[in-house]
């Protein structure tokens, strides 16, 4: 009910309030070990992320993943080998559903994650192998293929991550040039091996690009070290830098191509919601891109060739458009047949007529943006880009 009621603002935030205070009686007060507990805190991170506070996501997600733990997902998967041979085994009947419960938390910690600086590995590797193995061998549902290459993805993503922090940290590693070739091939290697109808599912290509920025990002726009900016923190000398910041440019300006392929509105989303992380890293790449000083590096051109002022424009209509849909949902939820100020009206069939005075409307307009955290969010945006456009 918490994803279905995600164009109905006031009603979506009282309900996953109830279902976080649930989850945390599941879990604390009155311990309950079920899987439908862990799906439920899988379901409210995915669509109510957007007004929890970095602390408590962070709490979450932990939390999923000592769920996951005391489920036993870890020691099933060393019970019951991957099967390769996709000969049926023994499984408890829950199996696979716990599979998928595992590869989502993963997908979802790693999302979170990757484009920010932690670098450790949260979960094993070689069980998430493991786990996207079994799933694979079955294919009982149509989405198993989209799951596995998602969490697959997310892997990639860490690795690149991994690598580069540690390069950065140690101060060692590859020859650069050999670095970057490396993960563009495995980047590639991924990519071609994907089914046509899984490599043009848009979060999943929208994820690709974020690999690329990762990549190019953590390299070229690492500040310097030292005063004399020969180098940045990851040990790049200044002529390689500009050359991985044009090819971070790039890969930017690819995934804001992608992100905004079709107008607002568009039915139905093309997005899972928590690719939101995604789209803040690229454009928070995009804003340092701008603001990037480095011997040959122009930002006043960079922004020009992001057209990032209209893309954020585009991106404040898509709110508002969202913020809208989100009040008019509201409004034709009102009880049938009943006024707004609360008298019988005649409704013929049922049908949403609008009967009230002006200043009624306006009331409950002002209490929806009240109560309903996206308006907020929509009105940081809002004063956010403000702030960049008076910066040009």
């Amino acid at each position: 009910m918490v994803a279905a009621c995600h164009l109905h603002g006031k009603r979506q935030v009282v309900m996953a309030d109830d279902l976080l205070r649930e989850i945390v009686a599941a879990a604390f007060i009155t311990p309950l070990k079920s899987l439908d507990v862990l799906q439920g805190l899988q379901l409210l991170i995915a669509w109510y992320h957007y007004n929890l506070r970095s602390v408590q996501m962070a709490n979450l997600l932990f939390l999923m993943r000592s769920m996951c733990t005391n489920l036993g997902i870890g020691e099933l998967l060393l019970q019951f080998p991957a099967e390769l041979s996709g000969a049926p085994a023994a499984h408890p009947p829950d199996y696979l559903e716990l599979m998928r419960a595992y590869a989502g938390t993963f997908y979802q910690v790693a999302l979170t994650y990757n484009t920010g600086n932690k670098h450790d590995a949260l979960m094993d590797p070689s069980l998430l192998a493991n786990c996207c193995r079994t799933i694979e061998s079955r294919m009982e549902y149509a989405s198993d293929g989209l799951l596995v290459a998602l969490v697959r993805q997310q892997q990639l993503s860490q690795t690149i991550s991994q690598t580069l922090g540690y390069r950065a940290s140690a101060g060692e590693g590859l020859p650069l040039a050999m670095l970057v070739a490396s993960f563009q091939q495995q980047l590639q290697a991924f990519k071609a091996s994907l089914a046509p109808h899984v490599r043009e599912n848009p979060s999943l290509a929208g994820h690709m690009y974020t690999s690329e920025i990762i990549l190019f990002e953590k390299l070229g726009l690492e500040p310097a070290t030292t005063t004399t900016t020969t180098k940045t923190a990851a040990g790049v000398p200044d002529v390689q830098r500009i050359e991985l910041l044009w090819q971070c440019l790039h890969a930017v300006k690819a995934y804001l191509d992608h992100r905004y392929a079709q107008p607002a509105g568009a039915t139905p989303p093309r997005f899972i919601c928590m690719t939101s992380f995604d789209f803040v890293y690229a454009f928070v790449t995009a804003t340092r891109l701008m603001t990037c000083h480095a011997p040959g590096w122009d930002p006043a051109r960079v922004r020009s060739l992001l057209a990032f002022d209209a893309y954020f424009e585009r991106q404040l209509a898509e709110m508002m458009y969202i913020s809208q849909m989100r009040r008019q949902v509201r409004r034709r939820r009102r009880p049938k047949g009943k006024s707004r100020g609360g008298g019988e009206g005649d409704v013929g069939d049922g049908e949403d007529v609008d009967i009230g005075n002006e200043d009624d409307d306006e009331d409950e307009e002002n209490t929806v943006e009240e109560n309903d955290p996206y308006d907020r969010l929509m009105k940081k945006a809002a004063s956010l880009f403000t702030a960049v456009v008076s910066e040009r």
